[in-house]
């Protein structure tokens, strides 16, 4: 699965919830008063709780910055939100300023990395502290104040989706902000991914009672709601860690495509027609000799880039400078074609070099690459032949002289 469908899919799931409950909550709503309805919202209650946790201790565990901080600021935000809060500042005024603050610390956690936060138990407790002492803080010094800015500012007017527009604004804003934040990357993806976290709380019901309405359903459907989307949040930040953990096992750090063990494993799962590409940069190491192992990075970036886009297979990078290009259902004729077509696009681009090189901050260069391409026939009946004609066919290109595709 692409990693940009892993962020599609989160949001169709968000987006599912409301649906099912506008069509069947007033029917949960009713089963919530039978024996078994109350002990499932018992659990459904308390799993963002244990959910939290876990994917605090995942994230710490693989380094996972951003989902570790808003994991655990999530969990007084999670304790307030549910009722705790009768001995600071009063519910209401406590729920209207989470109002404010959540898709605020989605967005704050954006700009997290493990470059500038250390996943260890002291900034942990600093962060369950902050979570639990700021939004009383704000709803006690400026919780009044706010409610009345908000009401003079016609936040409870003209209704979207059941709820006053302004505030469906302020979301849909932030939720854009979050989405469109050029992050880079598996860890950029995950981000849009948490994301869909901000329509979470917005199909929550967080307007309730601040505005005395909510988007989409009627007052007995709220409290299904609340626990039904918190619950669904919770479960979104597991999956980031999933998803993270997925794609440093499986996703080469350095160009972004597939890696080693992926194409192992894919190997493995191949059957029918199918054609394999090995792919060489031409004279690489004595590009690295002349400008640097960070122009040779940024080469790698480039090249593996234009294969994914151009070269109509599944990319793997095999190591080194070399890449291996998976073709299912197709003929090595027919790859062989789609390769040449690449290797002349590689050779026509210039590649900035992006000040990687020293002393040559605005140089631009073109590579050359040499391609073996093979097929599953009688004498090769593995993947592990098919990809041993790909490479001998390599070693033919770059002994007939480079910059050239060779079928084997």
């Amino acid at each position: 699965m692409r990693r940009s469908l892993a962020v599609v899919l989160g949001f169709m799931l968000v987006l599912a919830a409301p649906v099912w409950l506008r069509h069947f909550g007033g029917d949960a709503a009713a089963w919530t008063v039978s024996f078994t309805g109350r002990a499932t919202m018992d659990i459904l209650r308390g799993m963002p709780y244990a959910a939290l946790g876990l994917s605090a201790l995942w994230a710490a565990r693989i380094a996972n910055a951003p989902v570790f901080v808003l994991s655990l600021i999530l969990i007084p935000s999670q304790y307030y939100f549910s009722g705790g809060t009768a001995a600071v500042a009063g519910g209401d005024q406590m729920r209207f300023v989470l109002f404010l603050i959540l898709p605020l610390l989605v967005t704050g956690s954006q700009f997290v990395s493990h470059r500038n936060v250390a996943c260890t138990f002291k900034v942990g407790l600093l962060v369950l502290l902050i979570g639990f002492l700021i939004p009383p803080l704000i709803s006690v010094s400026a919780g009044r104040w706010l409610s009345t800015w908000a009401g003079s500012h016609r936040w409870t007017g003209a209704s979207f989706l059941g709820a006053p527009s302004l505030p469906t604004v302020f979301y849909l804003i932030l939720c854009g902000i979050n989405l469109l934040l050029p992050f880079q990357g598996r860890e950029g993806e995950m981000k849009k991914l948490m994301a869909a976290l901000i329509p979470c709380f917005y199909f929550s019901g967080v307007f309730q009672p601040i505005f005395q309405s909510g988007p989409l359903y009627p007052p007995p459907v709220q409290p299904v709601a609340f626990v039904v989307c918190t619950a669904l949040a919770s479960l979104i930040l597991l999956y980031c860690n999933f998803f993270l953990s997925w794609s440093k096992a499986y996703v080469d750090d350095l160009t972004q495509v597939l890696g080693r063990r992926a194409l192992n494993e894919a190997l493995a799962r191949l059957s029918g027609n199918y054609a394999i590409a090995m792919v060489d940069i031409d004279h690489f190491k004595k590009f690295n000799d002349t400008y640097g192992h960070a122009a040779g990075d940024e080469v790698l970036r480039e090249v593996a880039a234009l294969l994914s886009a151009s070269s109509a297979g599944q990319v793997y990078r095999y190591g080194g400078e070399e890449f291996s290009v998976l073709y299912s259902n197709t003929a090595a004729d027919l790859a062989a074609e789609r390769m040449e077509e690449t290797r002349r696009a590689l050779a026509e681009t210039k590649i900035p070099l992006n000040g990687s090189a020293p002393k040559k901050r605005e140089k631009k260069v073109t590579v050359h690459i040499s391609v073996g391409v093979s097929e599953q026939t009688r004498k090769n009946d593995t993947p592990e032949k098919v990809l041993r004609a790909a490479d001998a066919a390599l070693y033919r290109a770059k002994e007939g002289g480079r910059n050239r595709v060779e079928k084997g």
